[in-house]
């Protein structure tokens, strides 16, 4: 290879539901290797790009491909396309991070941990381990800016038109132009049994309420973006950088952008509502909670760290700050009845979150109850990893009958439309503007219903 090789980062994966956001891991990287002068380009077959003719077409020396779980069977079958065809090929993401020797069966180097500056050093050929523990960046201020402009941002910034069940800007019309945004990594808990934090152990790390503000003003002046959500676990973890990024939109003329957030029940406790109502003036219209049950057991089970009556506070402290309350609930966790399930919707019922995202629990690869499962030689390697997309039971740890299970996620949701009307006509309207996106994500979650109805009737 020549000192200087052309690159291509893949962003994989052929299913519409997960096509969600922009593959800002892969821009980070990009920025890195720009920045370095090494000619680089994203190809993303979630925005429905053909991989192989791009990579046919641009004829890259080396090629580094992404992989999470539910779509590692696609990121390997164009890991093997590129080795074919002697492209040197490097994996990275959380699944080749667990199973490096599995990934080394379609790849020549798999790095674990942060890929930017691993990916640097494999370009420029200070590396030729084939399993890199990379670790993580200390100092993100240190990272440009991800490189969108080499991403397909009219169809990410549109991406309600493409997924319109996307439910955690439920104020944001499909005609808006959305941007996702990832200012810290880590999680300062990083203890939930289900979570890829809880193996990975990264401390918590934030970019300066500057570098923010910096991007946010590029994003305004490059796309016009009207609104934004911070995918981070945790953007309220340090309040004082809220503060500080609410204070700059709002001097920036900035706050016309609508933006929404995730945060841990313990640091909206510890927000002042002066905070509250300043994020609100700069543009902050929801904050997301992963509560997860109604059931203190399964909070204990999930090691969640808080209270349910903690769970109740959040909710009102948000309310009372005058932004929507959207938030996660999962079914099926170690242990759990249906009388957990019943708390879980009483919980929801109470509260009144706005359009809830409830999930079946999944042990992933690398997660603490994964681990624990391995342990304990209840897992395999042969599972078809398609399946780990929380929306139907893997492996089922409850005590409910995993066909029951599945069926009570769709009963749920049914549910909550059926008691806001509101939310199900603006989701109606969305699925028949744009019915190729929702197909698959309506069959996952429907047909359990379907099929347990059409059970019961035959008996």
């Amino acid at each position: 290879m020549n000192s200087k090789p052309r690159v291509a980062l893949i962003n994989p994966g052929k299913s519409q539901r997960f096509a969600v956001q922009e593959p800002l891991n892969l821009g980070f990287i990009a920025a890195v290797l720009e920045k370095d002068g090494i000619s680089v380009k994203v190809f993303d077959q979630l925005s429905e790009e053909n991989i192989r003719k791009e990579i046919n077409s641009y004829k890259p020396d080396m090629v580094g491909i992404t992989g999470t779980t539910p779509v590692i069977h696609d990121a390997y079958e164009i890991a093997d396309f590129c080795r074919e065809n002697k492209i040197f090929t490097v994996m990275g993401g959380v699944h080749p991070w667990i199973f490096p020797q599995e990934a080394l069966e379609h790849a020549d180097i798999v790095v674990r941990g942060e890929g930017e500056k691993a990916m640097l050093d494999i370009v420029n050929g200070r590396t030729k381990d084939q399993v890199i523990d990379a670790g993580y960046i200390e100092n993100l201020d240190d990272i440009p800016l991800p490189s969108r402009h080499l991403m397909n941002m009219k169809r990410y910034m549109y991406c309600k038109k493409y997924a319109p069940y996307i439910l955690h800007l439920p104020y944001v019309s499909s005609s808006k132009r959305i941007i996702h945004i990832l200012t810290s990594r880590g999680c300062p808990h990083s203890k939930c049994i289900f979570c890829h934090n809880s193996f990975k152990q990264f401390p918590y790390r934030a970019n300066s309420a500057e570098k923010v503000v910096e991007e946010i003003k590029l994003l305004k002046k490059d796309y016009d973006v009207e609104a934004l959500y911070f995918v981070e676990d945790d953007f309220w973890t340090d309040k004082e950088r809220v503060v500080k990024v609410s204070e700059l939109l709002i001097k920036e003329g900035l706050n016309n952008i609508v933006w929404g957030t995730s945060a841990r029940v313990e640091q909206i406790l510890e927000t002042e509502p002066d905070a509250f109502k300043l994020a609100k003036r700069a543009g902050c219209r929801s904050v997301t909670i992963g509560f997860e049950s109604g059931s203190q057991k399964i909070l204990d089970v999930l090691n969640k760290g808080y209270k349910l009556e903690d769970s109740r506070k959040a909710v009102k402290r948000v309310k009372e700050a005058g932004l929507l309350m959207h938030g996660n609930i999962i079914l099926g966790a170690p242990g759990e009845t249906i009388e957990d399930v019943e708390l879980s919707k009483k919980f929801l019922k109470e509260t009144s979150l706005v359009t809830p995202e409830i999930y079946v629990f999944t042990p992933y690869p690398g997660s603490n109850i994964w681990c624990r499962l391995e342990q304990e030689n209840k897992v395999s390697k042969k599972y078809d990893w398609k399946r780990f997309n929380q929306e139907e039971s893997i492996i089922n740890l409850s005590n409910i009958p995993t066909n029951v299970l599945n069926r009570l996620r769709t009963q749920m949701y049914i549910s909550y439309y059926l008691n806001n009307p509101k939310y199900a006509f603006a989701l109606i309207f969305s699925m028949i503007l744009h019915p190729k996106s929702v197909f698959d994500k309506i069959v996952k979650t429907i047909l359990p219903f379907f099929k347990g109805f059409i059970k019961r009737r035959d008996q």
